[in-house]
């Protein structure tokens, strides 16, 4: 209809934004990881490798959002709103999973050191990547 054509750039615009804020908190997401895997890793070596695989998914993560804004205004918003929902479909389910593992892992490490001190013995942190439960003792 004559009033969804006349709306469709207005609501075009307000995604558009919605994905580039997305984008920006990613990114400050990203820069605070690497701060706090610094940390981690001072205190217990043994987890580069896990940490690693967290970066190189914030990479292609970091790819898969860039991708949600195109650099051009697409030739009908319209084909510009089923673009964006196409990748936002594809990339935000992906950015939860990995927020989630990341959670899980670095605030179980982070409870330990804070408020566990050398009460815990042993604590094992599994990590799941790509599928593969990883099993990783801290003492």
């Amino acid at each position: 209809t004559a009033s969804d054509r006349s709306t469709s750039p207005i609501r075009y615009r307000s995604v558009l934004e919605e994905a580039i804020r997305i984008r920006v908190l990613w990114a400050s997401h990203v820069r605070l990881s690497q701060k706090i895997y610094a940390f981690i890793l001072s205190r217990d070596p043994r987890f580069k490798s896990c940490l690693n695989e967290f970066e190189t998914e914030q990479q292609h993560l970091t790819r898969e959002l860039n991708l949600l804004t195109p650099k051009q205004w697409p030739r009908s918003t319209q084909l510009g709103l089923n673009s964006l929902r196409m990748r936002a479909f594809h990339a935000l389910p992906l950015v939860m999973r990995q927020l989630e593992r990341e959670e899980l892992t670095v605030l179980a490490l982070l409870r330990r050191w804070v408020y566990g001190g050398a009460t815990t013995s042993a604590a094992i942190i599994k990590h799941e990547s790509r599928g593969v439960t990883h099993e990783i003792a801290s003492a």
